[in-house]
């Protein structure tokens, strides 16, 4: 009885023996004869354009926030408002919360735009910061010339003298003299001021009929006048009477004749 059952092991054995030489004389017939390998592409970049509102555009420096998301920032492209641009090579993956370096840029000019370059891992919201100084307000526009009438007399054909009174609480800083109608043969005239001083301006000039000569800068600071006196005549006569009349202009207009 257990010579038979040793018979019966022994037989097992050898199959099992027999069926492992088997198998491995199968996978011997299997070799490989070719390969697949999967190499995922690299995401193409995106840009973007910040647009530079008008009070922020004098920038100094600048940096980019990733809000939302994460991306790869590869560079910066500064476009400035008089057409010239300027690159900014970056290469800094930024995740959620974080931002690149600071950039400082070589001169601070008007900017019109900045171009971003950048691969998003996934869904991402970059933010541009920058410590630009708003714009500063232009200045206000020169104040333009206004003449006032100080007043008007009427000429005769011989020599004249004639006094204009002038009431105004205005400081002056030049007059001009008018003619109408016809020439007027300028020989002097003086200025009263309201503090009492006077100055006498000898001009020996024709004023042309509907023209004028000027403007005549006042003497010192611009003043109060109280009086302006001439001598002068008409050269001409005819069936118009001719008139003299006194221009000045106030402090704080230019000094352009209009």
């Amino acid at each position: 009885m257990r010579l038979q059952q040793f018979a019966s092991v022994g037989l097992a054995a050898l199959l099992l023996a027999g069926g492992l030489v088997g198998l491995a004389h199968a996978e011997d017939r299997f070799r490989p004869v070719g390969t697949v390998t999967y190499d995922p592409e690299p995401a193409a970049p995106e840009k973007g354009v910040f647009n530079i509102r008008q009070d922020d555009r004098r920038i100094r420096a600048m940096r980019i926030l990733a809000e939302d998301g994460s991306a790869d920032v590869r560079s910066l492209k500064v476009n400035y408002a008089d057409g010239d641009s300027e690159v900014v090579k970056v290469r800094q993956v930024l995740q959620e919360g974080q931002r690149t370096a600071v950039f400082e840029l070589e001169e601070v000019r008007p900017i019109r735009s900045v171009e971003v370059t950048y691969i998003p891992k996934g869904n991402v919201t970059l933010v541009l910061l920058s410590d630009g100084r708003r714009a500063e307000p232009p200045p206000p526009p020169p104040q333009t010339a206004e003449w006032v009438e100080l007043g008007c007399k009427k000429v005769g054909l011989l020599g004249d003298r004639d006094t204009i009174a002038v009431n105004s609480p205005d400081r002056y800083k030049s007059i001009r003299l008018r003619s109408q109608n016809y020439d007027i043969e300028m020989s002097e005239f003086s200025i009263r001021y309201s503090n009492g001083g006077r100055d006498t301006y000898q001009v020996r000039q024709v004023i042309p009929a509907g023209g004028r000569i000027g403007p005549i800068a006042l003497r010192g600071d611009a003043r109060r006048i109280s009086q302006l006196d001439f001598l002068y005549r008409a050269r001409t006569i005819g069936p118009f009477k001719t008139k003299l009349c006194v221009d000045a202009r106030r402090v704080g207009d230019d000094d352009e004749d209009n």
